[in-house]
């Protein structure tokens, strides 16, 4: 290693947002997670993309009703809204992420390498 000192983090609970996010990053890390029912952050990325391409189908859907009539003014709304929730959180994630790495970087005193 050259003189560098090596940190090895043990990270558990709400880091699994970061680790999928970190996925989707110019360098991310190893996919790999020891965990019984996902194996890979790779998962919680497909996971967080699949929800807001969900929640943009059903406000696709809800507006073809809203236009005949099935539903009320109302009704769509709620579903704008929580398609927008969805698209932030995905902005939300990334920015912790990045914000997280940063600190981290900070407090080592270097640059992370993947």
């Amino acid at each position: 290693m050259n003189g560098d000192r090596q940190l090895t983090l043990f990270v558990c609970g709400d880091v699994m947002t970061g680790r999928g996010v970190d996925q989707i990053l110019p360098h991310s890390c190893s996919p790999c997670l020891h965990e019984t029912f996902v194996k890979s952050a790779l998962t919680y990325v497909a996971l967080a993309e699949r929800a807001a391409e969900l929640s943009n189908e059903r406000l696709r859907l809800s507006r073809e009703r809203y236009a005949i009539g099935a539903i009320t003014f109302a009704n769509l709304q709620l579903l704008i809204d929580r398609a927008a929730q969805e698209e932030r959180q995905v902005i939300n994630a990334r920015y912790s992420f990045a914000a997280a790495a940063a600190a981290l970087a900070e407090r080592v005193g270097r640059p992370l390498v993947p």
